[in-house]
C-alpha cells in the first residue's frame, strides 16, 4: 500500500468516525431532551403524590372524626334505649298499680251490689220492653241498662 492508499483510508476512516459522532451527539442530545421531559414528569409525579399523600392524611383524620362521633352516637343512643326500657317498666309497673287498683275496686262495688242492691233495680224490668232479657234492667226509670257485661259480673248503683 502506498502512502496515498493509506491516507486515503484514514480520511474514510476519519469522516466515518466524524460521522457517527455526529450521529451520537444527535442521539445523545435527544436523550438528554427525553431526559429532562422524564425529570420533569418525576417532579410532577413526586408533587402529585405529595397532593395525594395529604389528602390521605386529610381523609384519615375525616374518618377518625366520624368513628368517634359513631361511637359517641351509639352510646347515647345506647343510654337513651336503657332510659326508655326504665320508663317502660317504670310505666308498666304504674300501670299494674292501676289495674290492681281498678279491678280491687270493681270487685268491692260489686259484691256491696250482690250483698244490697239497690232498690230501684231489684227485679224490676223495663215496663215498656217486657220481653227484654233478664240482663237487661231498669236502672233509671225509662233507660234501660246492660248488667253482667263486665269481666266482674257485677253493675254499679248509683
Amino acid at each position: 500500500m502506498t502512502p496515498e492508499e493509506r491516507f486515503t483510508n484514514i480520511e474514510r476512516v476519519l469522516e466515518r468516525t466524524a460521522e457517527q459522532i455526529s450521529k451520537l451527539q444527535v442521539e445523545q442530545a435527544e436523550q438528554s431532551k427525553l431526559q429532562s421531559q422524564q425529570a420533569e414528569q418525576i417532579r410532577n409525579l413526586i408533587a402529585n403524590g405529595d397532593k395525594q399523600n395529604e389528602a390521605i392524611r386529610s381523609l384519615i383524620v375525616v374518618s377518625r372524626t366520624v368513628l368517634s362521633s359513631i361511637q359517641e352516637m351509639r352510646a347515647a343512643q345506647e343510654k337513651m334505649i336503657e332510659e326508655a326500657r326504665e320508663l317502660s317498666k317504670h310505666t308498666d309497673e304504674k300501670l299494674n298499680i292501676l289495674i290492681d287498683t281498678v279491678d280491687r275496686i270493681i270487685r268491692q262495688r260489686a259484691l256491696l251490689f250482690v250483698q244490697s242492691p239497690c232498690s230501684a233495680t231489684r227485679g224490676m224490668r223495663h215496663p215498656q220492653s217486657a220481653s227484654q232479657p233478664d240482663h237487661f234492667r231498669v236502672h233509671r226509670p225509662g233507660h234501660a241498662r246492660l248488667l253482667g257485661s263486665f269481666d266482674y259480673g257485677a253493675a254499679i248503683c248509683e
